[in-house]
């Protein structure tokens, strides 16, 4: 299937491919982990839909190091039929020149439903939407999330947790709750990426992996790498058969290198050297992940691999945990949880109080088949 921004050329292929002329439009923007929780409800929508034509509608940072694309993500399912980028703008003049010309890109297309799964959106944002796809656009149905209110604290001070982010897209779509068991498809190309890459590091079929994410592009979540190095090091000499795999983009790269230099000749750096379906891939090679919360984290959750997942609380605990189960979340409230800072102002303190013991304990307990799911302080 050839993908292809311009509507024209577009509307013609989507003609010859699909049964129905009537066309779905999802919005969705965000970077690699906010369009992997959107993936269950997108291909519910999809389902949903068979026989009409499914359109993305999503952002182009211009300016963003390394920036992963929703379109980067989704375009592989197969699921679109089209796909319309606008680039980000800031100034009211640009903001209007977009909005025209999603106009004349949109409006010809025969688009009789628009899902907003588009996460984080201000009360100014979601009345702007809704106005410009109902009264500008004129498509009949709408359907987007309610405003999010953010709940008080408990009692005791600690943030009451939430319905997972990717459950709240899903009920969006679907009209009762229901199980969802999603998982991402790989496409067979990208399965050889990761082979080669494995074989290139002499890794042998078969042998137990654990992949390690260090990184975050939010500061905030970052655990300190010094409690990755003592954590890596106590999973090498408690499993002398398992080998750890470096993961994250070419910004994790020199965390990485410094990881392995201090866990040797079973420890392998792959940070930046994989696209976003060759570490899916390689991930399925994975017996865990063990990380920060983070883009890895989720595509890690979404091919079906336990995950211990370190969280900071500068968020409410739920929101943002990995799709499925079977997975331990490692979290430590402080008093100024819910902060929303991306760069900590009290050096993080609270991810800092996630113990390497703590972590160490629900490793074990998964790579022997049980966990405590959640593991809050």
């Amino acid at each position: 299937m050839k993908f292809n921004s311009e509507l024209s050329s577009l509307h013609s292929y989507i003609s010859v491919n699909r049964g129905c002329s009537q066309a779905i439009l999802i919005y969705r923007i965000g970077k690699l982990g906010d369009t992997l929780i959107a993936m269950p409800a997108i291909q519910a929508i999809r389902n949903k839909f068979p026989d009409h034509r499914l359109l993305l509608l999503t952002e182009k940072h211009t300016n963003a190091a390394h920036h992963i694309s929703s379109w980067d993500v989704l375009g592989p399912t197969g699921w679109f039929d089209a796909v319309v980028i606008y680039e980000v703008s800031s100034g009211l003049i640009n903001k209007i020149k977009n909005f025209c010309k999603l106009f004349k890109q949109l409006r010809p297309l025969g688009i009789q439903h628009v899902y907003n799964l588009s996460p984080d959106r201000s009360p100014f944002q979601r009345k702007r939407d809704r106005f410009y796809f109902k009264n500008i656009l004129r498509i009949p149905c709408y359907t987007d999330s309610k405003p999010f209110i953010p709940p008080a604290k408990n009692m005791d001070g600690t943030l009451p947790k939430l319905e997972a982010e990717w459950r709240r897209l899903l009920n969006l779509v679907q009209e009762a709750r229901q199980e969802c068991d999603y998982r991402l498809l790989i496409p067979q190309q990208f399965k050889g990426e990761a082979a080669n890459k494995l074989d290139s590091h002499c890794i042998i079929p078969g042998q137990r992996i654990v992949a390690i994410a260090p990184g975050s592009k939010m500061p905030a979540k970052l655990w300190p790498i010094e409690c990755f190095a003592q954590l890596g090091q106590h999973i090498l000499e408690k499993y002398p058969d398992i080998a750890l795999i470096v993961l994250g983009g070419k910004e994790d790269e020199d965390a990485g290198n410094t990881l392995c230099a201090g866990w040797g000749e079973r420890a392998h750096n792959l940070a930046g050297q994989l696209s976003i379906y060759g570490s899916a891939s390689l991930l399925e090679h994975c017996q865990l992940y063990v990380g920060n919360d983070t883009g890895t984290m989720h595509l890690a959750a979404m091919v079906g691999v336990p995950c211990v997942a370190i969280f900071s609380a500068r968020d409410y605990p739920g929101k943002w945990e990995p799709f499925g189960r079977n997975h331990a979340i490692l979290r430590h409230e402080a008093e100024c949880s819910g902060c929303m800072l991306e760069v900590c102002d009290k050096f993080n303190e609270c991810i800092k109080n996630v113990s390497v013991m703590s972590v160490k304990q629900q490793v074990i307990s998964l790579l022997q088949g049980t966990t405590n799911k959640d593991k809050t302080t």
